[in-house]
This record gives structure tokens, C-alpha cells and sequence, in this order.
């Protein structure tokens, strides 16, 4: 029986901005206007007349979710300061034009900023502030859209040095090392916990195993999409299909991909396979939305959804292989756990296709969901993820990399090693993003300067 999952967003091309001739801006230069104080006035105005002076401009959040976390806006009226999440646009359209209407991600917004006024469709709740910048920007005779490096923002350019990185400055590098590892394996400490609590739900460790699992395939863009895979086609199920082409052919079918591959020569076969099964048409009443745009083509839907047609299912063992490893020695389980994906991949081939699974990706696959899956039942499997180099660099850790250590550090500090890494996208998470109150109160460099951590 198949289950209902939630649709799942789009990507949505970035507004552009035409001024004169052809000179064309985006978002991303309104964004930078919010961030940089040099290229707007001290004082703005929301749309009702209130004036306003940006104290904290928030973390540019480089997710989901509204552009800056955490502001503090001065209300110069009142006195009052709001703390809260900003959203910018080009025009108030946009709001409804990226969905943003009935989000969560967007409860804690106070402001929503456009570079051109104009009527929402979708009127926002009244403790939201409207803000137009257009005529309080281009008013300053000095600005200009051309003098905006959109590129070194927000990483070259800051402000001014979050408190935690003036301490940081003041560690040595052992003791650097020391906060980055304490950092990482709290955060897969808190991995497991939520592994464990997962479990609880699923009641099934093998089933966990296989939606993780998948999850993790899917990358960032598709990683729901391939979790909801595993839910609509469960691990019992799957192991009753013996046949790793007809996996593939029901995965793409219960997926919705199959449809993407009518032009393919391999389409026939796998939609009678599909059908054979009972699952030609599974996807129509459960539509999934796949994210395609920029990917490389090893990394599209359909050839990642190939490497879990070979590695799930029928007689494979990956699950109790990968657990029955020896954990004496991190840097053997390393090695043993990377040989197992090689022998499980030796011979694998369908239509012509080789599914491959990159060192980057395992490390992913270690520190995300086998580690934190092992450490349900013994915590000190928490150690194993000391033997794991770097995964694939992404924005939180670069960002949260520039904030702590400085925008000239060396990235070989942690590109080496996942749990480095883990380290800082904890601090991120832990503490940029949820330092609701700004840098001056944050509870990571009071700590710091109290030698606490």
C-alpha cells in the first residue's frame, strides 16, 4: 500500500532587475545592499512612513528559508528593537512567485524588503514590516549597481568580525582542533539521538537503514525525494524483487522517473518490467518533483536511483555486511567499509551504465547515516568518524569557516577531515543560526572568552 507524501518545492529562476539599457541586477544585489551598511542610508522607512536603522542585518543564510536569520532593526519612533528573519525581493510578487505563503521556514520574519512597491496577492500577517528600497537607495548620489562585487559577498566581505573569531583568534592551533572535534561529535551525537528516535517511529532498523540510505543519495537536492522512494517502495518489499533491473525498473516507475525516460531505448523494457510488477502506473496519484537543473549526469535521479537498484534488494547483504564490520581500529573500519562498497560495485552494470559511489559520497554515507546508526546501541562508534577525510566543501561550511576563523584562514584546517567539517556546520546550526538575539549575545564566544569550550 502506497503512502501520501507532500509535494515538494521548485526551483525558481532569480528575479532580475532592468534599470537602463542592458544593465540587469538580481536579488542577490539587494541582498548585498541589506548586508553592506555603506551602500544604503543609516536610517530607511517601511512602507507606512515608520523609520528604522539596521543594528544586526542577521546571518546571511545561505538554506532554505528567508535571506537573513536573526536581525536586529532599530524603530527609532519607539526605541523599540524587533529581532527576526528579513526576506528580499525584487518586486512583492515574488513572495507568492516562490512559494513562500504557509511556509514555517518563514514564522520568525519581521520585514519583507522589495526593491520595487506594488501589490502581494497574498497580503503578509500584519507584524511584518513592508519595505521599498528603491527611491531610499538611488537617492544616494555615491551608489552604484555597478560597484556592487556580488561575488565577495558574504564571505569577502563583512561587516565587521563576529566576536567568536577574535577568541578563536587567540587559540592555538591544537586547541582549534579541539573545538572542532568536540563540535563534530556532538553533532553526530545528536545524529544518533535522532536516528534513535526515528527508529522508534519506523520500527524497522533495516527500513531506517534503506530510507537513510536513500536519503543520502539524493544529495541535497533530492534527498526527500529519494527518502520518500524508500517509503513507497519499503525494504521488505524490495527484497522480494531478485532481479536488480527489475528493481530498477520499479524504483523509476514508483518514483515517477520512468515517465522522464520515454525517448530512451531502455524505456520499453523497464515499463514492462514495471508492469509485469504492478507498478506501471504507481506514481500517478503520489507525484514526486524532482530538482534536474545544474546537476552533473552522474548525479541525476535516475543513474543515483540505478547504485540503489544494485546495492538494495533481493540477496544483498549490504545492511548486516556493512554492520558485521570490525570497529577495533577507525582507520581499518575506514579502509574495510570503502572495499565493501568497491566488491559490492565490481561488477555493476545495467543498460550500458556503471553506478559508482565516489569517496566523497561514502564519507557522506559513513558520518550521516551508518555511524550515527551504530552509535544507537554503542555510543563509542562515535569515534570511527575520526578516520573519515573531507567530505564534498558545501556554503554552511565555508560560511561558518570565514565567521570563526577569518576570511584569509586556510581551508586545509578542515577540509581533510568529515569530522572537522561536522564541527562547523554544528556551530552553524547550533549557534549562528539560532543566535535569534544577534553576535553581541552569543552564547559560543562568551564561552570562548570564559574558556569554557
Amino acid at each position: 500500500m502506497f503512502l501520501w507524501f507532500p509535494k515538494f518545492g521548485q526551483c525558481v529562476a532569480e528575479p532580475q532587475i532592468v534599470l537602463a539599457g542592458n544593465s540587469r541586477w538580481t536579488e542577490r544585489h539587494i541582498q548585498c545592499i541589506w548586508y553592506d551598511s555603506s551602500l544604503r542610508p543609516e536610517r530607511l522607512r517601511t512602507d507606512t512612513g515608520e523609520e528604522f536603522s539596521i543594528i544586526n542585518p542577521g546571518v546571511w543564510n545561505l538554506e532554505e528559508g528567508p535571506d537573513f536569520l536573526g536581525a536586529e532593526i532599530l524603530f527609532h519612533k519607539t526605541g523599540k528593537i524587533t529581532r527576526g528573519d528579513i526576506e528580499l525581493h525584487v518586486r512583492p510578487s515574488d513572495w507568492v512567485a516562490h512559494r513562500h505563503s504557509g511556509d514555517e521556514n518563514y514564522s520568525n520574519l519581521i520585514m519583507h524588503v522589495c526593491w520595487f512597491g506594488g501589490y502581494n496577492s497574498a497580503p503578509l500577517p500584519p507584524h511584518i514590516y513592508n519595505v521599498t528600497l528603491k527611491e531610499q537607495i538611488l537617492i544616494q548620489q555615491s551608489f552604484s549597481f555597478e560597484k556592487i562585487a556580488v561575488a565577495a559577498y558574504p564571505h569577502a566581505v563583512l561587516n565587521e568580525a563576529p566576536p567568536c573569531s577574535e577568541h578563536v583568534a587567540a587559540l592555538s592551533k591544537e586547541q582549534l582542533y579541539k573545538l572542532l572535534l568536540t563540535s563534530g561529535e556532538s553533532r553526530l551525537r545528536r545524529k544518533s539521538a535522532d536516528m534513535a528516535a526515528r527508529y522508534s517511529e519506523v520500527g524497522d532498523i533495516r527500513q531506517l537503514f534503506q530510507e537513510e540510505f536513500f536519503a543520502s543519495l539524493g544529495y541535497k537536492n533530492n534527498k526527500e525525494q529519494f527518502r520518500s522512494v524508500a517509503r513507497l517502495l519499503p525494504n521488505h518489499e524490495l527484497c522480494s524483487i531478485h532481479n536488480p533491473k527489475e528493481r530498477y525498473a520499479i524504483l523509476l516507475a514508483v518514483s515517477g522517473l520512468l515517465k522522464n525516460m520515454d525517448k530512451s531505448p531502455m524505456y520499453r523494457e523497464l515499463w514492462d518490467l514495471a508492469w509485469q510488477h504492478g507498478y506501471a502506473d504507481a506514481i500517478d496519484a503520489f507525484p514526486l518533483e524532482w530538482k534536474t537543473n545544474s546537476l552533473r549526469p552522474q548525479n541525476k535521479p535516475e543513474n543515483r536511483m540505478l547504485l540503489a537498484a544494485w546495492l538494495f534488494g533481493g540477496k544483498n547483504r549490504l545492511f548486516d555486511d556493512i554492520f558485521a564490520l570490525p570497529r577495533k581500529s577507525s582507520k581499518g573500519w575506514w579502509r574495510a567499509l570503502k572495499n565493501l562498497f568497491k566488491e559490492a560495485l565490481r561488477d555493476a552494470e545495467l543498460y550500458g551504465i556503471r553506478p559508482t559511489l565516489g569517496t566523497a559520497r561514502i564519507v557522506s554515507i559513513a558520518i550521516n547515516v551508518i555511524i550515527p546508526m551504530l552509535a544507537i546501541q554503542d555510543p563509542d562508534c562515535i569515534q570511527l568518524a575520526e578516520a573519515l577525510p573531507g567530505e564534498a566543501d558545501n556554503s554552511i561550511i565555508r560560511e561558518t569557516a570565514f565567521r570563526l576563523i577569518g576570511r584569509d584562514h586556510n581551508p586545509a584546517i578542515y577540509s581533510g577531515a568529515a569530522l572537522y567539517q561536522q564541527g562547523l556546520i554544528e556551530i552553524w546550526y547550533r549557534f549562528c543560526l539560532t543566535a535569534r538575539v544577534g553576535c553581541s549575545n552569543c552564547v559560543l564566544a562568551k564561552s570562548l572568552k570564559e574558556c569554557k569550550i
